[in-house]
């Protein structure tokens, strides 16, 4: 008798289930159309922009990056909507255009923006998909376009105020700490152990946080130092670009990170921009 209530339960729940899948809507997610743009960073975008449609809720999510982008609706698989782009290198950037079409009244939302770096594009990716999903503005027959920065969410601000900085903070992606004064001075003390100088600025809503002064031989101690005194020769200053801000205490943008490329005295310095985020204490 507990058996059998058991199997109807699991019976109930299975039905349960292939119901709300079948009632979702159905979206077949296609691979960008790329052009200039390296492979290792088409492949990271991609499967990048793919992982973040398959967190969103309410969606029955179709692999279809294998597949050519359908001029129309295929007839098989009920698809409610297809999710497609382009990427595109240009003299200003990467730019990336991403479309939602969807299958009434053939209605389009296309959001498009030019990157600096790759690195940006995939701090940026959740909440660009986040924006072409967006049910509060319904698609309609006519294609809607949005291009520039993205808009501001809840709880999330853009940096216009120097002062409001002021405090202790430490990076989430390195073991920093960092200390903001007033005037746009501050000090950051890095995983080595050393202190540095930091200087900040904004400029166009992007706070610049650069170090200040000289690199210093310590910044790669764990070379040799005739080593480290050559890189630190070659090597930039550190430098931060945050772009928004989140209740007054994380700030999200991107790191200009030295990366050392070769050994002995052929080593040199490169730089990659990395996501980072910086949170009060």
């Amino acid at each position: 008798m507990e058996k059998g209530i058991r199997s109807s339960r699991l019976l109930i729940l299975f039905v349960l289930f292939a119901h709300a899948v079948h009632a979702a809507p159905r979206v077949g997610v296609y691979r960008l159309e790329v052009s200039g743009v390296p492979a290792h960073t088409e492949t990271t975008i991609n499967d990048a922009l793919f992982s973040f449609i398959r967190e969103l809720r309410g969606y029955h999510v179709v692999d279809c990056r294998e597949q050519a982008v359908p001029h129309r609706f295929p007839e098989k698989g009920s698809l409610d909507y297809i999710f497609c782009g382009a990427m595109n290198l240009t003299p200003e950037g990467i730019r990336l255009a991403v479309a939602l079409k969807g299958k009434d009244h053939n209605a389009t939302r296309l959001l498009s923006k030019t990157y600096e770096t790759a690195a940006r594009i995939l701090l940026d990716s959740r909440h660009l998909v986040r924006d072409v999903f967006d049910r509060s503005v319904p698609l309609t027959g006519n294609q809607t376009k949005t291009s520039g920065m993205r808009h501001t969410r809840a709880g999330e601000e853009s940096i216009s105020s120097l002062d409001a900085l002021a405090g202790s903070w430490h990076s989430t992606e390195e073991e920093e700490r960092i200390v903001i004064v007033s005037e746009g001075r501050g000090i950051a003390v890095l995983r080595s152990g050393l202190s540095v100088p930091l200087k900040l600025k904004i400029s166009d809503g992007v706070l610049v946080v650069s170090q200040k002064g000289a690199v210093n031989a310590r910044q790669f101690s764990h070379f040799p130092p005739e080593i480290a005194q050559k890189l630190a020769q070659e090597a930039r200053p550190l430098q931060w670009r945050f772009t928004k801000i989140s209740g007054n205490n994380r700030l999200s943008g991107v790191r200009t990170a030295p990366v050392v490329r070769g050994a002995g005295h052929t080593a040199s310095v490169e730089y990659e921009e990395v996501p980072e985020e910086w949170v009060r204490n």
